[in-house]
């Protein structure tokens, strides 16, 4: 049987992209690849057991060099006090917003906070350095309230407190090679206030390549340090794994994506078995893990799983048959280690069953692939988390009628506690459910429902009558087409004046007109330009929502305005949910708006069209 490799040329090396059973749909991954100008080449090989590869399709590309753009973010860290900014949680957004810069750079957070020459380089490319701030200052602002040009103006201020400390900020040098000679807990050790920092940037900097990073971390790690400086390590570990591009560096070359992806599960549950290599650097981890150590890097391993999980690559090159006994020996090693009742992790395996489980190049429907994802998990207990954790997701929002019919079908029968999870102390796994079903996203009258039968359960009572549910009652198809079950977009109102944003904002959300008119207009020259109205039922700002670039125009009421707000963690849900359906229809998505982008301003004039910003 053929299989047909799309590989890409990339400084001089062809890399696997993808792996199809079909030519056509090769092909089709090919030519979106090759408008993309992001790589040196494009081909397609035909592999066929014991047959020399054949090249059935191959194009020079045009590779054009994009500068480096920061990544979305979701959520970020608080930094309400310089020393925020040098804590975890904020590196940790730090690392996700400049992940290109980093991976180009060959740097981890810690690394970048204390070098003032990468600062200064950052901070003088100003688009970048204040399209940043302004995406984290618009983050943190939905997350905890508040006005987001009054944060920008605080997370400016606590840049510029960075960068001054960097320029003063230096590493011990005696301090660094006590590290070599006794251990990084030796270095810290009595060190004056904001010096661990310096140190610890100055301790990884001393590798570029991503593997000896880690190893650096490792061999510090085996010397079975105190706890503060174990924990220590650990966050270090997670921003070095937290880069895909330096998790594929030290997994080194794979056969095929499932497999890549249970070796880091493996790694993840503490399981990998042991490699004949000199220097181990996988084992090491993996030692590391199954010692209860690195919980952080862990949670970042896990993260590559569900990734890879959520999109539509191949896992094998056996054909359905292959990527069905691929994904099985993933999904019985994630279940083992309690991976299933995360919602994140819940989601891309139902999703990535529905792929596995089809036949023909049909998807299972989501009634089947959640059977089946039932039907691999071991106990009654871990059936409810998973489904618990499933109503968390956009596919809880979708396919909402299901989980809870599969939470009754569950849970209705079961007679003795003993059996939720058998081995495990019964009023544990109880107190576990009730604060799972705490978070579920399910309506009062299933959760009630849930409650009771746990009550009835802890008090030995057995099976008890089954109440009927009453249905939730139904939402308008079109709210639920926009933004799932669980509630409607929020509202905005803005008087007649107010501007919604500027020409050159980072664009954190996109309005649905709901009431009333926008102006939308640019400047140039010194002069506003109109260049069109939006009214009822028309949408604004959806273009930086798009393409992460900033906005390339201004709105402002020209009547009291009411709008429906569209976040942009949920419009990005959906344009990849579109990109795992229908990549080719996402990436012309992406070409419209550059080329609307390019040629924004030729031959403009000042009418009153429909444009949008």
């Amino acid at each position: 049987m053929a299989t047909f490799e799309v590989q890409v040329a990339l400084d001089g090396r062809w890399v696997i992209d993808s792996v199809y059973q079909e030519k056509a749909f090769a092909v089709e991954r090919a030519q979106v690849l090759a408008v993309s100008s992001d790589y040196d080449g494009v081909r397609v090989n035909e592999e066929v057991r014991n047959r020399a590869p054949q090249v059935v399709f191959q194009e020079t590309c045009q590779r054009r060099e994009k500068p480096v753009t920061i990544v979305p973010i979701d959520e970020a860290g608080p930094c309400s006090a310089l020393e925020d900014c040098y804590a975890f949680p904020a590196r940790r957004t730090l690392g996700r917003l400049l992940r290109k810069y980093f991976d180009q750079e060959g740097l981890t957070p810690i690394e970048f906070l204390f070098d003032f020459g990468q600062l200064r380089n950052l901070q003088r490319n100003e688009a970048l350095w204040h399209q940043g701030l302004q995406r984290i200052a618009d983050v943190q602002a939905r997350s905890v309230g508040g006005d987001a040009g009054d944060r920008l103006g605080e997370l400016e201020r606590l840049a510029k407190a960075v960068v001054d400390r960097a320029r003063e900020a230096k590493a011990p040098r005696d301090r660094l090679a006590l590290v070599a000679e006794e251990g990084l807990e030796a270095a810290l050790a009595e060190l004056e206030p904001g010096t661990a920092g310096p140190l610890l940037g100055a301790f990884l900097g001393q590798e570029r390549d991503w593997a000896r990073k880690l190893g650096l971390v490792l061999r510090e790690a085996e010397r079975n340090p105190a706890a503060p400086v174990a924990a220590i390590l650990d966050e270090l570990a997670a921003e070095i794994l937290e880069s895909a591009v330096s998790v594929r560096d030290i997994l080194g070359r794979q056969p095929d994506l499932g497999t890549a992806l249970l070796v880091l599960t493996r790694i993840s549950c503490g399981s990998l078995p042991p490699s004949k290599e000199e220097d181990d650097l996988l084992g090491r981890l993996n030692g590391l893990v199954a010692a209860d150590g690195f919980p952080l890097a862990r949670s970042v391993l896990l993260a590559h799983v569900r990734s890879g999980l959520a999109g539509i690559a191949p896992l094998s090159r056996g054909g359905e048959d292959g990527d069905k006994e691929s994904f099985d020996r993933l999904r019985r090693l994630l279940a083992s280690s309690g991976a299933f009742a995360t919602p994140a992790m819940a989601e891309a395996a139902t999703q990535r069953m529905r792929l596995v489980g089809g036949r023909g190049g049909e998807n299972l429907d989501a009634d089947s692939a959640i059977e089946a994802m039932l039907n691999g998990l071991a106990h009654v207990a871990g059936r409810l988390e998973y489904l618990f954790a499933l109503s968390m997701t956009d596919f809880g929002d979708r396919f909402g009628d299901a989980v809870a019919a599969k939470i009754k079908s569950v849970l209705e029968d079961v007679a003795d506690p003993a059996v939720l999870a058998p081995g495990e102390d019964e009023a544990r796994v109880l107190g576990r459910l009730r604060r799972f079903l705490e978070e579920a996203d399910l309506t009062e009258a299933l959760k009630s429902w849930v409650s009771g039968r746990l009550n009835d359960l802890s008090r030995g009572r057995g099976a008890a009558p089954v109440a009927a549910v009453p249905p939730a009652p139904p939402m308008p198809a079109a709210v639920v087409a926009a933004v799932g079950r669980r509630s409607s977009l929020p509202r905005r109102f803005f008087p007649v004046g107010a501007t919604l944003f500027r020409q050159g904002d980072v664009g954190g959300e996109a309005y649905l007109v709901v009431t009333g008119r926008v102006e939308v207009y640019v400047t140039k020259d010194g002069r506003s330009v109109t260049l069109g109205t939006v009214e009822r039922g028309g949408i604004i700002g959806e273009m930086s929502l798009i393409d992460d670039q900033p906005r390339m125009a201004s709105a402002r009421a020209v009547s009291d305005l009411e709008v429906s707000v569209l976040p942009r963690d949920l419009f990005r849900r959906r344009l990849d949910r579109l990109a795992e359906t229908d990549p080719v229809i996402r990436r012309l998505i992406d070409i419209f708006v550059e080329r609307l982008r390019a040629g924004a301003f030729q031959g403009m004039g000042g009418g009153g069209g429909r444009r949008r910003s």
